[in-house]
């Protein structure tokens, strides 16, 4: 039990017994009150007080902080017993539980001994009490700010300040005195409210012990309102003056003296204002002033109303000669400055209205022969013109202008007209007509016209001075035509006879000389020359039609061939077998020697046991002799001769082969001996021989005996025909029987035959050459497994069998072990690592491309290769699989074609010709080379850092962190940026043993877009690179298409603190973290267009080259060439820079990744391949194209011009097809830039165009089928911590054989028009669009029946061979190995697509 407890038991015990005494007290004056007590009272016992025990102690002070060393506190300890009574005087003992930070004396005063905390106890008997103290000495104090900026007067800004002891930990509530050094210009409170007072500087010091802290204060007034003075003006004059008087107010309301005021107007064609705020008036209207100081501005309303005080007309007296005539008048009117009042209301009126009217806009129209005055008069003024109308004639118009006659003797009526000048017709005038030809028209005196004969005259009305004609044409027209004879008959070819065509007009009058065109209605039968000359030509009717203008007559013509001679062909006939067939050709002709086609002909023969001949002069013999053959057409015949005399023409031995196993032994062979119509010759004489007696002998009748070991050949001849049988004597050796299936390599056989042993090693088996497994042995049956042979087709080979050093020999048809690709078109099959595909015979139309490429993601990896085939033979049951299955490492793939064949090639037009631009092409190859410079550095620069054992992060550590807090921007700021020329990214000093050189340059905002920053550098050629302007076009396609796209596909920017910073580092140049865009001299110094930094990403803590920015320096116009990259004019560098911004700030999107989202540090065809999509992608965005939409050449050419989005990507690709050059693309390679692609296509640019294409082609293979489409696969490729090959096989899930696999063939193909393997663009007319030559990818070509090649392929790429069988192609097997005939490295693989 504790002490406090037993206190309190005590307490209670007290209690207790004293309230036992007051009721025994009570007890006994009751009992002395009673009326009969029974004893005597008692006298109580007085109860004993206890004694004080301590039972608290209380502290003046329960916690004491010490700010110095030494320093003393006095404590003081009021102790209280258990009635909670103060027990003065009572003993009080002192502790401190640490002596070495703080002590205590006897009566209780502390003193501070060192830094830290200690517990001071006071004790008085069982009771104690404590304080705890604290000992802190500051050691540092450190402000919220670093400088304070006022812009009005009495603003106040709260500084604290942060104390901390020598271990650095914070002293909260530590005591801090606050000064300023110049009260006039701020003040501070004791807390630390810091107050403007009155423009100027000073600094606020706090201080804490004896240390303190400083803080900058500027006090700048800035214009927060400003009233002008007046706020209206109206001006009567055009010139007429007023000042306006601006006030300029800071947020507190004070005057800002001197404050910059800029006057503008909203209507500079209404009023202007001068720089002092005086306006002028310009023009009737209103205009608004505005007066602005800094960022806030008032403004005044300007009113212009002109006041009339004169009028002028112009003309002052007009002259009409026509009526409805008119003409403008105009009135000027003039204010009291003499200035013209543009728009014054004038009225018109006229003296004279039925001579002249006017209208109220002033114009004067003629009405009757007179005189009149018109006024003009606006306000209070006017003025007058004087009219005069006189009407005379002006014109006069003969109608109809033209007549026509079709017949002579017709007539025609024409009507004269005179008018004034006004168009107002004068009657009552008397014409005069005349005919200039009266041989073909004449007209009377009132006009009528009558037609004489064919021709033109002109007809001629005159008034005076003034004369019209009329042309009038007399042309007959034919009206009827009648032919003479109507009808012909012919009965020969080329018979003739002559039409005759009359031809009359309406009039029934001949016309002489008329056209007459002649047709017939069947040319095939009857022709007609221009002069009516018909000609028969065949059989059947025609119609000649004979027509003159409208009007025709026809005439009936019949052809009829009649025979009068038949011809055969041939005349004479010999068969040497029997059903032999020969087609006799019968010509009958007619009288002019005209064959008659279709004419009726009947055969006979003269012996039918002989020869018998058909309705058609078909021929077949019968039986040996001679018969005649008769055809005859009407009364004409012709005979053929007819010889039968049967001859053999093939004979057939049976059996074919003969085994014997021993010697003497016989057999009998039969000869089947046929005519070549293959009818059996009975009784023919056969005679028989052997090609070697002392192993076979055979009898004239046919009976081989054997006579010693070997192969003879025994040969059945009758006339000039022969057979043979094939004799084998094996005395004590193995037979083979006949093998009538195929065999399939690696797979088991069966052998029959006789004379095996029965022990499997006391065989030998050999197939093709090559040694066969024997699994098991009987004497009458071998089991075996069929060897393999290294990349052979289907074909026939030799089978020996050896047993006890005597051999059998059989054939046999063997296969190839792995799939027989039967290849449908647009299919193919390709394989990595293996090196042999086997085709299946073709059929006589097939057409391959075969494609070797190199996986290896070396681009120095230059391999050389030596591609054979063999074609083999088709065997029976021999078919591919109904589908095929790939093998291991071998795959099968389709392109499916849209063609059978190559498009044709189409020159472009003039229009859609683009020309090879060697400056532009050298220019990117230059800024190819510095990029590969700049990446050359940035990998020496982390290669140096890692030599030296450090990283960034480590360097932040051991540095000291620099702060910058970016101020927002305006136009006009000038901000330095350092620009790197050469070496280390990241230092300027020499650093891990690499120095980096830069240029300081100063750059001078010129304008501040939605999302970057635009600055030119201040040592720039020209004063003014661009204008704001000009910023503002480039910023609203930046800002409102570019940017939204990249981030899209490559990921967002970061806005946190920057790469190993530290609290308070800023990402940016400004305050709402924009893209710096630099244009920069710098830049034109490394022969550069642009470029970004990746350090630029860290913090200036850890590389002091960097902005700590997103920056992408741009070169500068520069007219006179002044730098290492040429003359330059601005139209040049406004034109490139849409898409080289595009294309670098890409970069920072990539670096970003890199350096704060964890992506791997791509490679270089990644980071350019994808910044090149990029403006492909930002082009399609701004013409308004698509993925997957097979853009054309028409589309491709817009954005091939003008800001070039799509130049680049199609540009390289043509290159690294090399220009026509036959080696290309194998020996080139897109996986890097110039060191390491010295193939026949290098130009540094492969790194660009060619890996764009092949991710525009991953896209628009995988991105449909990707989770969020075409723009996330990209972002994953982009943000993957895998890099190169291994990152295209994560997003896919596909080989890298198969891409390449594909990728190869969707250049071939889809550049050459047979597929559109790459769905976003069409290769083909792009690939055509260069004028000039053939720019498609060029492949090597074999027409043999076993296509060869020697190539070598560089990493990345892919070799071409197109194979074009000369006929159908037999099985055949393709192989590739070294030139030597050895194994290739793993990476490289090959394929096959069927092409046609």
């Amino acid at each position: 039990m504790d002490r406090g407890r037993l206190s309190c038991l005590a307490r209670e015990a007290v209690h207790l017994q004293n309230m036992r005494y007051i009721r025994l007290a009570a007890v006994l004056l009751l009992l002395a009150c009673g009326d009969t007590p029974t004893s005597p009272p008692t006298t109580p016992t007085t109860p004993t007080t206890p004694t004080p025990v301590a039972t608290s102690i209380t502290l003046s002070a329960t916690s004491l902080s010490f700010s110095s060393l030494g320093e003393t506190s006095q404590l003081s300890a009021t102790v209280k017993d258990q009635n909670g009574a103060t027990m003065s005087g009572a003993s009080v003992s002192w502790s401190s539980s640490s002596a070495s930070v703080a002590t205590v004396s006897s009566s209780g005063l502390v003193t501070s001994v060192a830094d830290g905390t200690a517990t001071i106890t006071a004790t008085s008997g069982s009771a104690n009490g404590t304080a705890a103290v604290t000992v802190a000495v500051p050691a540092s104090l450190e402000l919220s700010d670093t400088l304070l900026t006022f812009s009005a007067l009495a603003d106040t800004t709260q500084l604290t300040a942060t104390v901390k002891n020598a271990a650095g930990s914070t002293i909260s509530g530590a005591t801090v005195t606050w000064a300023v050094s110049d009260d006039a210009v701020a003040t501070v409170s004791s807390a630390g409210l810091v107050t403007s007072v009155a423009n100027g500087s000073a600094t606020v010091t706090a201080t804490s012990g004896e240390v303190s802290d400083t803080v900058a204060v500027t006090v700048a007034q800035v214009a927060s309102t400003v009233e002008l003075s007046p706020t209206t003006l109206s001006l009567t004059s055009i010139g007429d003056t007023a000042t306006v008087t601006a006030t300029v107010k800071d947020a507190a309301g004070s005057v800002v003296a001197g404050a910059a005021v800029t006057w503008t107007t909203s209507a500079a064609s209404v009023a202007t204002v001068s720089s002092a705020g005086r306006v002028t008036s310009v023009a009737d209207g209103t205009a608004v002033i505005t007066a602005t100081s800094g960022s806030v501005s008032a403004t005044a309303a300007v009113t212009v109303v002109q006041v009339a005080t004169s009028v002028t007309l112009a003309p002052t007296s007009l002259s009409f000669s026509s009526f409805a005539d008119t003409t403008q008048l105009t009135a000027t009117v003039k204010d009291a400055n003499d200035s013209v009042i543009s728009g014054a209301t004038v009225t018109w009126a006229t003296s004279a209205a039925s001579v002249a009217t006017v209208s109220s806009t002033g114009l004067v129209t003629s009405v009757a022969d007179g005189t009149a005055v018109i006024t003009a008069t606006s306000g209070s003024v006017s003025a007058t013109a004087a009219v005069t109308v006189t009407q005379g004639a002006s014109s006069i118009t003969v109608s109809p202008t033209t007549v026509s006659f079709a017949s002579l003797a017709d007539t025609a009526t024409l009507t004269a007209t005179v008018k004034d000048s006004g168009g107002n017709v004068m009657s009552g005038v008397t014409v005069v007509w005349t005919t200039s030809t009266a041989s073909v028209a004449t007209v009377s005196s009132a006009g009528l016209v009558t037609s004489v004969a064919d021709g033109t005259a002109t007809v001629t009305a005159t008034f005076g001075a003034l004369a019209a004609t009329t042309s009038a044409t007399v042309a007959q027209v034919a009206a009827s035509i009648t032919l003479s004879p109507t009808t012909a008959s012919f009965a020969s070819l080329g018979d003739t006879a002559t039409l005759t065509a009359a031809v009359k007009d309406a009039n029934d009058s001949t016309m002489s000389g008329a056209t007459v065109s002649w047709t017939t209605s069947a040319a095939s039968v009857a022709t007609v020359s221009s002069s009516g000359l018909v000609t028969s030509v065949a059989d059947g009717t025609a119609v000649i039609t004979a027509t003159s203008g409208s009007v025709s007559a026809t005439a009936a013509v019949t052809v009829v061939q009649v025979a009068t001679s038949v011809t055969l062909a041939p005349t004479s006939l010999s068969f040497s077998s029997f059903a032999d067939t020969t087609q006799l050709t019968a010509t009958v002709k007619d009288a002019n020697d005209s064959v008659i086609s279709g004419a009726t002909v009947t055969w006979a023969t003269s012996a039918a046991s002989v020869a018998t001949v058909s309705s058609t002069g078909l021929v077949t013999s019968v039986a040996d002799g001679t018969a005649v053959i008769t055809a005859t057409s009407g009364s004409v015949s012709a005979t053929a001769a007819v010889t039968v005399t049967q001859g053999a023409s093939s004979i057939t031995v049976s059996p074919t082969t003969v085994s014997f196993a021993s010697l003497a032994d016989t057999a009998t062979l039969t000869a089947t001996v046929k005519d070549s119509g293959g009818n059996v010759m009975s009784g023919a004489t056969v005679t028989w021989a052997s090609s070697d007696t002392t192993v076979a002998t055979v009898s004239s009748a046919g009976l081989v005996t054997s006579v010693g070991n070997g192969t003879v050949t025994v040969t059945a001849t009758s006339g000039s025909a022969s057979g043979t049988a094939e004799i084998t004597v094996n005395q004590g050796g193995a037979t083979l029987d006949a093998i009538t299936v195929t065999w399939t390599e690696g797979a088991a056989a069966t052998i029959t035959g006789s004379g095996f042993s029965a022990t499997p090693a006391s065989n030998t088996v050999t197939v093709d050459g090559l040694t066969a497994s024997i699994t098991s042995a009987s004497t009458t049956e071998l089991q075996i497994t069929v060897p393999t042979a290294a990349c052979k087709p289907s074909r026939v080979v030799d089978l020996v069998v050896t047993v006890a050093s005597a051999s059998a020999t059989a054939t046999v048809g063997v296969k190839p072990g792995e799939t027989v690709w039967d290849l449908n078109l647009g299919a193919g099959v390709y394989t990595i690592g293996g090196d042999c595909l086997h085709l299946e015979a073709g059929t006589g139309s097939e057409e391959y491309m075969i494609g070797f490429f190199n996986s290896s993601e070396s681009p120095s990896s230059l391999t050389p290769i030596k591609q054979t085939a063999i074609a083999g033979t088709t065997l029976a049951g021999d078919a591919a699989p109904d589908f095929p299955v790939a093998s291991e490492g071998v795959g099968y793939i389709e392109a499916p074609m849209i063609a059978f064949g190559e498009r044709p090639a189409v020159s472009p037009t003039p229009l859609q010709q683009v020309r090879r631009d060697p400056e532009y092409e050298a220019e990117m190859f230059a800024h190819a080379e510095a990029e590969a410079r700049l990446r050359e550095a940035r990998g020496q620069t982390e290669e140096e850092l890692a030599s030296v054992g450090t990283d960034p992060q480590a360097m932040a550590t051991a540095m000291e962190a620099t702060i910058r807090r970016m101020p927002a921007r305006s136009v006009g700021d000038t901000i330095p940026i350092r620009v790197w020329q050469s070496g280390n990214l990241c230092r300027d000093t020499t650093w891990a043993g690499y120095t980096g050189i830069t240029e300081d340059i100063s750059a001078v905002v010129r304008y501040i877009g939605t999302s970057a920053i635009y600055m030119e550098d201040t040592g720039n050629p020209l004063s003014e690179s661009f204008t704001a302007a000009e910023y503002a076009t480039w910023d609203a396609t930046l800002s409102g298409t570019t940017m939204p796209t990249i981030k899209n596909y490559f990921g967002g920017f970061w806005d946190g603190i920057p790469a190993w910073g530290v609290s308070g580092d800023t990402l940016g140049l400004d305050a709402d973290g924009r893209v710096g865009v630099v244009i920069t001299k710098a830049v034109n110094e490394l022969a550069y267009l642009g470029f970004v930094n990746p350090y630029d990403l860290y913090a200036t803590s850890s590389c002091n080259i960097s902005n700590q920015s997103e920056v992408f320096y741009g070169h500068a116009p520069d007219p006179d060439g002044l730098y290492a990259l040429g003359a330059k004019t601005k139209a040049e560098v406004a034109a490139q820079m849409p898409t080289l911004i595009a294309h670098e700030v890409t970069h920072i999107l990539q670096g970003t990744q890199e350096t704060y989202f964890g992506a791997a540090n791509k490679s270089a065809w990644e980071t350019e391949g994808g910044a090149t999509l990029a403006e492909q992608l930002v082009g399609m965005a701004v013409l308004g194209h698509g993925s997957g939409q097979n853009l054309g050449k028409t589309e491709w050419l817009q954005g091939y011009y003008g800001d070039a989005w799509y130049k680049d990507w199609a540009a390289d690709l043509r290159q690294y097809f090399g220009l026509e050059s036959i080696n290309s693309p194998e020996e080139c390679t897109w996986l890097a830039r110039d060191d390491d692609n010295d193939g026949p296509c290098w130009n540094g640019r492969a790194v660009y165009g060619v890996p764009a294409t092949l991710l525009r082609f991953i896209l628009d293979r995988y991105g449909p089928s990707y989770a969020g489409g075409e723009a996330a696969l990209m972002r994953d490729l982009t943000n993957a911590a895998q890099i190169g090959y291994a990152n295209l096989e994560a997003r896919t899930g596909k080989s890298i054989g198969y891409l390449l696999t594909i990728f190869g063939i969707a250049l071939w193909a889809d550049g050459r028009g047979y597929n559109n393997s790459l769905t976003s663009w069409d290769l083909y007319p792009i690939m055509e669009s260069w004028s000039g030559t053939d720019y498609k990818l060029q492949p090597h070509a074999s027409s043999g029946t076993e296509p060869t090649a020697a190539i070598s392929v560089r990493g990345g790429s892919t070799g071409y061979l197109r194979w074009s069988p000369p006929s159908s192609h037999a099985p055949t097997s393709l192989r590739i190995r070294t030139p030597d005939g050895d194994k290739l490295p793993d990476a490289m693989g090959f394929w096959i697509l069927r092409i046609q």
